[in-house]
């Protein structure tokens, strides 16, 4: 289970649109919103692509999608 809340605070400082990350990931806006909502899990690859974008480090994605 992901932690929501602290992907929530780096999409929203990075001033990226939903969408357009959706669309960088590859995926529609709807599963974007599905897998936020912890209804359907990231893929690795999604993940790393994810850091990349939100310029979120090491340590932030260990806490937000493989915390405990």
């Amino acid at each position: 289970m992901i932690d929501t809340n602290k992907l929530s605070y780096f999409i929203k400082k990075s001033g990226l649109k939903k969408k357009y990350i959706a669309d960088q990931l590859g995926i529609c806006l709807s599963t974007f919103s599905r897998k936020l909502n912890n209804k359907v899990d990231f893929t690795i690859s999604q993940i790393r692509l994810l850091c990349e974008i939100l310029n979120i480090d090491d340590k932030d994605r260990d806490e937000i999608f493989f915390r405990q």
